[in-house]
């Protein structure tokens, strides 16, 4: 994600670009060398500007783990990501 570029077009932005989406990345102290607690992660501001505000999905995660894999994941991650879901036909 830090070597590589990636190339989208956000309709909301009405833009193409292309951009790295990880510019820095730390993992050591920058005076001792030794492993730091978290690692310390730049996002492209560009990047960043995408997800601003209500434009991300907030996914439960501890929730989500209980479920089983396939149709019930899915399902949750369809209504955590539609403020209005509309109804879907079963087939």
């Amino acid at each position: 994600m830090q070597a590589t570029a990636l190339a989208f077009y956000a309709e909301r932005t009405k833009h193409t670009i292309s951009l790295s989406m990880i510019p820095a990345f730390c993992w050591q102290g920058e005076n001792t060398s030794k492993p730091l607690p978290r690692y310390r992660v730049k996002l492209a501001p560009k990047l960043a500007a995408l997800f601003h505000g209500q434009h991300y999905t907030y996914i439960h995660w501890a929730q989500r783990r209980q479920l089983p894999e396939g149709l019930a994941t899915w399902l949750h991650g369809y209504l955590a990501s539609h403020k209005q879901p509309h109804p879907l036909p079963l087939e």
